[in-house]
């Protein structure tokens, strides 16, 4: 009997790019970095949607993928590699989608035997499990035997413990049932020494599929691409500007003789990596300098003719700056949290009339854009009862009950101070808006707002991203209340300056005040704090600023310097 499973595949990851900062982590980058799973109902989803029979969407870990847009893959018959699509990235559960293009010359099999069906099993506690991978760079599939013993919530999101050997190499790779159908995603090891392997429950897996049915990214639907057009726009996309503002000018100059950036895309540019890249970088200088070499149609650029145009003041603050929007990035609003309530406790039934008789888990937490109230109790979600301690009769935790069908609408049952009646809140989980985001997120949440580097002296400061919080160490930036904080980043100092001879001010450290008042007491962005700096330093007289920067030292210190600049607008009026 053999115990391979053909829809395993090695994942080799040569990219040196590290998992973007908002995942918080660091890819396995490598030739060998990780294992993929062949999964027949996304695929099946994937065709539904895309017309495409000769693609598979496969399953792994976000940190296996990493940073990059394609990695490689191989079946563990033949090492020859293939080209796999990041095709969607989720970095808050650790998973990835990727597509691929049946390699059908290596194909020894029916194509049924490669794509590995979910697993009908709800019962899991003692379940026999297999898990499937290349551990440790291995070129041959491997397989070790156990058994699910628990499941947990860590770090928010719910995973499977098994007793199962899982060496790094596994991850991303499958954990089967007996029946051969797919359970899980291996992720990692807890306490390395100890066999406990950690395990993306196939439940939340599935509740992705719901993103396939939706491909087009909000800044790219003016240009109305059919999704799998779009989705190979975006994966080369490597320009800042924003789709409608490459379509006006490439309309205001005529580049394509009369067809849209869009239609030319598709004619011309879709599936051809080489004719794009120089026509986005021409866009962002007007007229449209790239197409001597690239026959866009912009008559005055094969011509010769030179171009009086300046850079526009917005590429101004981003050149040499490109977005690469690559896979779709799948992120998920937080939701509320809980804290466990005493059974049957009398004085909560003083309280919360409605809790007569039931049982529930009081909200401790919630956010801005939730229906729900601090202080509600919560005692049911999609008609599950929820416990004291806020699991559901399944054992799972409560959250599993909207966090695995996203998008949805659930009604959550809740008792209220000193209501006699249970009210009934509809909720629904579902996709970071734009408008739930605090001042300090990932770039990659909102691709195309700018942050411009302003120089003050011989320092260069721009608004503070999530990514830059956690590359130069300020994650208390990344939760409440410090997250909605207007505060600036120290990208780059001049050596001669004062900011580093005298004050030793370095990058990563923060501008926080002026004037000795908060930033955002000048404003609630960057945009309009910079407006009120211009307005105070171009008055007549001499006008000046006071800022205040926060230096950390490498042990750890913090100290306060405040530097004074000042423009002299004295006005001469001497004859």
């Amino acid at each position: 009997m053999s115990f391979s499973t053909l829809g395993c595949l090695r994942v080799m990851n040569t990219s040196v790019t590290p998992v973007p900062a908002y995942a918080g982590g660091v890819s396995v980058c490598g030739l060998e970095s990780g294992s993929a799973i062949i999964s027949k109902e996304a695929t099946m989803i994937y065709r539904q949607f895309h017309n495409d029979n000769n693609a598979w969407v496969a399953i792994t870990n976000h940190h296996v993928v990493g940073g990059a847009n394609t990695v490689m893959c191989n079946f563990h018959y033949n090492l020859t590699p293939f080209p796999a699509q990041v095709y969607k990235i989720n970095p808050t559960n650790d998973l990835a989608l990727l597509l691929i293009q049946k390699p059908i010359e290596l194909m020894e099999h029916h194509e049924d035997e490669y794509m590995v069906q979910g697993s009908p099993l709800t019962d899991v506690i003692g379940a026999a499990v297999r898990l499937v991978g290349y551990p440790l760079g291995t070129e041959c599939q491997t397989v070790s035997n156990g058994h699910i013993i628990s499941f947990n919530t860590v770090e928010g999101n719910m995973v499977y413990f098994s007793d199962a050997l899982c060496n790094p190499g596994n991850s991303g790779g499958p954990m089967l049932d007996c029946e051969g159908n797919l359970l899980g995603i291996n992720t990692a090891i807890m306490n390395p020494g100890n066999v406990v392997t950690l395990s993306k429950p196939w439940t939340t897996v599935k509740s992705l599929f719901t993103y396939m049915k939706h491909e087009q990214h909000i800044a790219f639907t003016s240009l109305q691409l059919a999704p799998q057009q779009e989705f190979d726009l975006r994966g080369r996309y490597t320009t800042q500007l924003h789709p409608d503002e490459l379509a006006a000018r490439w309309d205001r100059h005529d580049c394509g003789h009369g067809l849209s950036f869009a239609d030319w895309f598709v004619q011309h540019a879709h599936n051809k990596p080489k004719d794009l890249r120089p026509i986005l970088q021409g866009m962002e200088m007007e007229p449209c300098p790239c197409a001597c070499s690239v026959d866009c149609g912009c008559a005055s650029a094969r011509s010769g003719a030179p171009s009086d145009a300046a850079p526009s003041a917005s590429m101004g603050a981003s050149m040499g700056l490109v977005s690469h929007l690559g896979p779709e990035l799948i992120v998920f609003d937080k939701y509320f949290q809980t804290t466990p309530t005493t059974h049957n406790n009398s004085a909560i039934q003083m309280v919360y009339p409605a809790m007569r008789g039931k049982t529930g888990v009081m909200i401790s937490h919630v956010e801005s854009h939730e229906p729900v109230q601090l202080g509600d109790i919560l005692v049911s979600v999609a008609g599950a009862s929820v416990d004291s301690y806020g699991r559901l009769p399944n054992g799972t935790p409560y959250f599993t009950g909207f966090k695995h069908q996203p998008s949805s609408a659930v009604n959550l049952q809740v008792a209220r101070e000193g209501e006699s009646e249970l009210c009934t809140v509809v909720y629904t989980y579902g996709r970071v808006q734009a408008c739930n985001l605090p001042l300090i997120h990932a770039q990659a949440l909102t691709p195309f707002a700018a942050h411009p580097n302003v120089m003050l002296g011989g320092v260069s400061v721009a608004q503070m991203t999530g990514d830059q919080a956690r590359q130069f160490g300020h994650s208390q930036y990344l939760e409440a209340p410090l997250h909605n904080e207007l505060v600036f980043v120290v990208n780059s100092v001049h050596p001669g300056s004062n900011e580093w001879v005298v004050h030793r001010i370095a990058p990563g450290n923060l501008m926080t005040h002026i004037n000795f008042k908060p930033l955002s007491a000048y404003g609630a962005s960057d945009e309009q704090l910079w407006d009120w700096v211009k307005q105070e330093m171009t008055g007549e007289g001499v006008r000046h600023i006071t800022v205040t920067y926060k230096c950390t030292n490498m042990e750890g210190s913090v100290r306060e310097v405040h530097e004074v600049y000042a423009v002299d607008n004295t006005v001469n009026t001497s004859t």
